[in-house]
């Protein structure tokens, strides 16, 4: 069936964003899976809102925004601070579907985020919650009751209709709480091909930073250490003395900006690299156009359970990727033919990978190809469409 024969009735979706550390129009990954996951049940018909802890700012949405304020006073402690704005949350949505109710809940988890199960079984509506991450565990350190959060986390689980998440690693984790395997669903990141072109002109960029004949090396994301800012910034020093024509450009913000900063202008290395800062999502598939190959170093994490959005991008585009051997990635990525694979946390494995590729134009461009094909089924439409197709399961419909 196509979109318009499966939703003639307007299906309605309330897409709640519980979560205050997600501002949906923001530059992170976890903002634009929310606006693109909105934008494909748009594109299928659906008729969708938005709740949210945050709205942020700097990007475009496809659909309204209903921006519910968290509370903010520190003295609460941060647990009674997000138990207490999922009361707002609550509030707000139960008046909107005292007058229009929807036909589901979508939730994007956060931590105590009770609000979308209450209002489920108030309205006698069905509920698919999105985890993207054991937040409980991720957080805990800045609990003052984890245990709590944990128990509050793991009875949501329990009692939502389907749970949704990006990786088989975290599907494992989710059924360790206790949740029905005939329940999760594993949904990964997925791209937008009508926006990731891999036909756009890569002399748009360049010219703008006038990098015209450089090889450019780059890496779009947030800027952390575990998104391996450290091994990016070790392996162009390796480099340097090898090569004079590489050049990085870093595309995102984060917390590490200014000691990347720092770090670049100690070791001479300001005419390497171009630090970006952050772009709007519009405006990411002209980078990535612009780089002759990309990287996602990510550092070592155990359990690695998440689905990189960026290495999807990259493949669209047919790009030739480096990425740390780690969980779903290794899955995508098939070290030699469509990509390079290296160790976490590797510099020098990092930079030989870089040099390899750099010398073998021909691979390059082959691998690139393979990259593109490998994510032609991965689509936020296709993610939608299987959403979509979850809830006719629960309800019969």
């Amino acid at each position: 069936m196509d979109a318009s024969e499966n939703y003639k009735d307007n299906l309605r979706i309330a897409y709640l964003c519980s979560d205050p550390g997600v501002p949906v129009l923001g530059f992170s990954g976890c903002s634009v899976h929310v606006r693109e996951m909105s934008n494909a049940f748009a594109g299928l018909g659906a008729d969708i809102s938005i709740y949210a802890l945050s709205k942020g700012e700097g990007n475009l949405c496809p659909v309204p925004v209903t921006e519910v304020h968290p509370l903010k006073k520190k003295w609460l402690g941060k647990d009674l601070r997000l138990f207490l704005s999922n009361m707002k949350l609550y509030r707000q949505c139960k008046k909107d579907f005292c007058v229009r109710r929807p036909h589901f809940i979508y939730e994007r988890y956060g931590l105590y985020g009770w609000a979308g199960v209450k209002l489920a079984k108030q309205f006698s509506i069905p509920i698919i919650l999105e985890l993207n991450t054991m937040l409980s565990e991720e957080q805990r350190d800045r609990l003052h009751y984890p245990k709590l959060a944990r128990y509050f986390e793991t009875s949501i689980l329990q009692q939502v209709d389907w749970v949704c998440c990006p990786s088989k690693v975290l599907r494992s984790m989710i059924l360790e709480r206790g949740v029905s395997k005939r329940k999760v669903a594993v949904t990964p990141n997925g791209v937008d091909f009508g926006k990731f072109d891999f036909r756009l002109d890569p002399g748009r960029i360049r010219k703008r930073f006038g990098l015209d004949r450089e090889f450019i090396v780059g890496f779009v994301g947030i800027l952390t250490r575990l998104w391996g800012a450290n091994t990016i910034l070790e392996s162009a020093r390796q480099l340097i003395s090898e090569c004079e024509d590489i050049h990085f450009m870093i595309v995102g913000n984060g917390r590490e900006h200014s000691e990347i900063s720092e770090f670049i202008e100690k070791n001479g290395l300001s005419e390497r690299f171009t630090l970006t800062g952050g772009v709007s999502h519009l405006d990411i598939p002209w980078y990535i156009a612009s780089m002759d190959l990309a990287i996602a170093p990510y550092s070592y994490k155990e359990p690695f359970h998440g689905s990189a959005m960026k290495i999807f991008e990259y493949m669209a585009m047919a790009k030739p990727v480096i990425a740390s051997a780690q969980g779903q990635i290794k899955d995508l990525i098939q070290n030699g033919e469509n990509g390079l694979l290296i160790e976490p946390d590797d510099a020098s494995g990092l930079a030989q990978a870089i040099l390899r590729l750099k010398r073998d134009k021909n691979m390059m461009i082959d691998m690139g190809l393979k990259a593109r094909a490998t994510v032609e089924n991965h689509t936020w439409e296709s993610n939608a469409r299987k959403i979509l197709a979850i809830y006719r399961q629960i309800s019969g419909n």
